[in-house]
């Protein structure tokens, strides 16, 4: 490995830019993941059968753009995320093969999909052909 770094070690060495992972700023220094927050909010608040919902979430909707903006910029990168995991809540650890299978053991044993077993399968693995049932 030593020999392939030598063939390079004499080039000028020129710093990485820095925002090349940061987050792209759209307006005023917010965010996609800001506008995210504001539209959630204005959908979810405006969708209140109520007269003044819409204002409300409106309103509602700016002030959370501006204050995830705000938290963002104050908080380390990933801070939530971090606390979470501190906490024990979510472990980050990807999804190992065959889970899947067990979590369908998992809901048999329990009897979930238990009662679903009695119709056929078109796409059983012995088959292997598509059946069309018309209603």
């Amino acid at each position: 490995m030593r020999e392939a770094t030598d063939r390079i070690g004499h080039f000028e060495r020129i710093p990485t830019l820095r925002s090349i992972n940061a987050p792209a700023t759209i307006v005023l220094g917010i965010t996609a993941g800001d506008f995210a927050v504001g539209i959630v909010t204005l959908v979810g608040v405006a969708s209140i059968p109520w007269f003044y919902a819409p204002f409300v979430a409106l309103g509602l909707a700016l002030v959370f753009i501006f204050v995830s903006t705000k938290i963002r910029k104050d908080l380390p990168p990933r801070f939530f995320p971090h606390v979470l995991w501190s906490l024990g809540m979510f472990d980050w650890e990807p999804l190992r093969p065959g889970g899947w299978a067990r979590a369908v053991r998992v809901l048999r044993a329990i009897g979930v999909v238990g009662p679903l077993s009695r119709f056929p399968n078109p796409f059983a693995r012995g088959r292997r052909r598509f059946v069309a049932y018309v209603a």
